[in-house]
């Protein structure tokens, strides 16, 4: 570090004013004690909208010679509002830049932590050895500093180097020093992960300014923000705030929001509480009363939904229901044999508007916390080209769609026309259950073996019919392979007519 750095570095320990690294600050944590900024009651008495630096208006600031104009201030004072709790500003680079509440900028130095003190309404930056590497201390003011003496950087290279670390000779009060910072490539402060210590090790996302362990956790970007091991909900830090055990959405009418981009997988918790049978539909799935969790989803466009709680470790019951009032659309208890694999639904073809998911526990004492998978894509044909994927089983909603001409027909007649295909792949021996009830056609059920398609000679190992509203229930003994699944509206011999209600399959493995 040169002579000119240690005189800022000084100078912002003293209070004389802060020269910080870079134009892009990065965040901070909250009160070490975890105040969540909602729970700041305490006004900031400079935020009143007065320009402190020049407040005659008429004396030109002076100029510093360097930039060729009239910086807007030269000290943090000069922007009005230094405080943290409810926002403030800062001189940084010359200009005044504003932060959110409760973020303090970066002091430039990797191994100190940077967050608002909530009792006295300013920004702390306190040292963590531990953000070190190879246990060296941490100077306040210096970063990482060695107690080797150097006259250049070349005199601090170590044999065996120090892994993942940058080598600096500085200047320090009692001379020039080794340093040995931790190497930081998005520039947040914090060195990768590799040289901290757990459980907050270092900078899990090196790539990313806005994802290291000084940073409080987002709870709803995808994101694990402070390196802690667990995205958003999932994320169990107690400091500045556990996510996890913030949830409240026990009730439909605190349903949290299920965002992210169409036609990507997402995540979201489930914590279910102690509280259950209390509110929502009491029909279909939705009758069991064991504890539940509410989420929202809200669509702009005919969509496909697809929600599961796969491998959820515990018996759950999943539900989509129209509104907290409304009735149950589609439900599913288990996908699988096993009740702790969880449920999964598929919608395909469900309308714009706003609808709830309930996750249930199957019986009264059946709670804990686990994953909510969640998808929104766009309506596709499902042909013998583009089946259904029902290899994690569930039960599937939706309306048929008329099938290509070259998709062969029943496996009782040959006609073509509406139809919906589905494809399993079962990798151990299983007793494979198709259910159709709820379906409101007449209607065709069939499965082949290794291919789709009846033209391509794979023998049925399934075919039946079953009336409209009945449906049918149909069992494959040890099964293992690919499994394909047809199920067609049954109308007879010659031609084809789309049904006017849906069909509801259900697929247990």
């Amino acid at each position: 570090m040169s002579g000119g750095q240690w005189g800022k570095r000084a100078a912002l320990a003293l209070g004389i004013g802060w020269i910080v690294a870079g134009s892009a600050p990065a965040g901070c944590s909250l009160d070490s004690t975890g105040t969540a900024p909602e729970d700041v009651v305490q006004p900031d008495r400079t935020d009143d909208g007065r320009d402190v630096r020049d407040s005659d208006a008429d004396v030109e600031e002076p100029d510093d010679g360097t930039t060729g104009e009239t910086p807007e201030c030269l000290r943090n004072e000069d922007c009005g509002d230094v405080t943290c709790v409810d926002g403030s500003k800062w001189c940084i680079d010359q200009h005044c830049v504003e932060f959110p509440p409760m973020i303090c900028p970066d002091d430039g130095v990797r191994c100190t932590k940077d967050y608002c003190v909530v009792s006295t309404n300013t920004c702390n930056h306190s040292k963590v050895d531990g953000w070190c590497p190879s246990g060296l201390p941490c100077d306040r003011l210096l970063g990482c500093v060695s107690p080797l003496a150097c006259d250049t950087t070349a005199d601090c290279a170590e044999d065996p180097p120090l892994p993942c670390t940058e080598e600096r000779c500085i200047d320090t009060p009692a001379g020039k020093r080794c340093s040995y910072d931790a190497v930081d490539a998005d520039g947040d402060g914090v060195g990768v992960a590799a040289c901290g210590e757990p459980p907050r090790q270092g900078d899990c996302d090196d790539s990313n300014p806005d994802v290291a362990p000084d940073l409080p956790e987002v709870c709803n970007n995808g994101l694990d923000d402070d390196c802690y091991g667990g995205v958003d909900y999932l994320d169990t830090n107690p400091v500045p705030v556990a996510c996890l055990s913030n949830l409240t959405n026990d009730l439909c009418s605190d349903a949290i929001l299920l965002v992210g981009e169409v036609g990507a997988p997402h995540a979201a918790p489930v914590e279910l509480k102690a509280e259950f049978g209390a509110d929502g539909p009491a029909t279909g799935c939705a009758a069991y009363e064991g504890p539940d969790a509410w989420y929202r989803l809200e669509l702009g466009d005919t969509s496909e939904v697809q929600l599961d709680t796969i491998d959820a470790g515990m018996d759950t019951v999943l539900s989509l229901v129209e509104s907290c009032e409304g009735d149950e659309l589609l439900c599913n208890d288990n996908r699988r044999d096993a009740g702790i694999a969880g449920s999964r639904l598929v919608y395909r073809g469900i309308g714009p508007g706003t609808y709830f998911v309930r996750i249930a526990g199957n019986v009264s004492g059946a709670f804990g916390s686990f994953e909510l998978h969640y998808l929104v894509r766009p309506v596709s044909t499902a042909d013998c080209g583009n089946p259904i994927d029902a290899t994690e089983g569930g039960t599937f909603y939706g309306h048929l769609t008329e099938d290509s001409p070259t998709d062969g027909g029943l496996c009782l007649w040959p006609n073509i026309g509406w139809k919906e295909r589905f494809h399993a792949v079962v990798g151990t021996p299983a007793n494979v259950n198709i259910l159709t009830t709820g379906t409101t056609f007449d209607h065709v059920l069939h499965g082949r073996e290794g291919a789709c398609d009846p033209l391509d000679g794979p023998t049925p190992v399934l075919c039946t019919t079953a009336p409209a509203g009945e449906g049918t229930s149909e069992i494959l003994p040890g099964f293992v392979g690919d499994l394909y699944i047809t199920l067609e509206h049954n109308v007879g011999m010659f031609g084809d007519t789309p049904p006017d209600g849906p069909y509801v399959v259900e697929i247990n493995m």
